[in-house]
């Protein structure tokens, strides 16, 4: 992580230096460069393939969400405890399978004007000074996912991300009930036996239930129409025949 951090901040840099060459290359001066790239959107290292850059981005994000997921949900799990590889080579791969899409979402499928670069990027520095100083990885972790988050519309990621969460868990319960992950664990509270369900805890399971599930679920259902719009875009019913009795 430490090379991830160190080489994604050196990246935006390098790409802020690129997008200036590349501005002064096409005429109009250091001033009229300078304006350009601080109000206009704009790919970093080019525009070649732009439309392909931001759909790819848009898999890219949706990718990262759904590794992370996994590694929350699964690699966490009691799982962990019967074999392990679960923690010793699973949770890394997806942890790093995560950041690497974010990035290359990050640096190339993404518009940026040099004020939002510079926002982003600074906010980057403070996250990569916390992990270097901490090794909280839930801090850059969070930061990355935002950045990476930048022109995505959400409610397809995040539908592939509950759909990767859901999936986890629904292994990890039935591992559990099939007798292989922790099946009599259970938690006491007040003289009561809590089930964990394929968890250390009661309150992990629960969590993860009503966590991350109500925010995606919101964005499951198709967007509501707007302006008086039918299902496919056209006017509806009600707004069609009022024009007609105008008329």
């Amino acid at each position: 992580m430490f090379g991830f951090a160190n080489f994604l901040l050196l990246a935006l840099f390098a790409a802020a230096v690129f997008d200036l060459i590349f501005a002064l290359a096409r005429g109009g001066g250091l001033r009229g460069a300078l304006h350009g790239l601080w109000n206009t959107p704009h790919l970093l290292f080019g525009q070649q393939l732009a439309e392909w850059r931001l759909r790819l981005g848009r898999i890219l994000f949706a990718a990262g969400l759904a590794a992370y997921e996994i590694s929350v949900v699964f690699c966490n799990s009691m799982a962990r405890q019967n074999w392990a590889w679960v923690q010793g080579v699973m949770s890394p791969v997806l942890e790093w399978l995560a950041f690497l899409c974010f990035g290359a979402k990050i640096l190339f499928g993404t518009r940026y004007t040099w004020r939002e670069l510079l926002a982003g990027g600074a906010l980057y520095f403070i996250a990569r000074w916390v992990y270097f100083n901490s090794q909280n990885i839930w801090w850059i972790g969070i930061v990355v996912a935002v950045l990476a988050a930048k022109d995505v519309p959400l409610r397809r990621p995040l539908q592939v991300y509950f759909a990767s969460g859901c999936a986890a868990m629904a292994v990890v319960l039935a591992l559990h009930f099939a007798g292989i992950v922790a099946p009599d664990l259970t938690s006491e509270r007040m003289g009561a036996l809590r089930g964990t369900y394929g968890y250390g805890h009661p309150n992990t399971f629960g969590g993860l239930v009503f966590g991350p599930g109500p925010v995606s679920f919101t964005h499951l259902a198709p967007p509501a129409n707007r302006g008086g719009e039918g299902p496919r875009g056209g006017r509806s019913s009600e707004s069609h025949n009022r024009g007609t009795r105008e008329v």
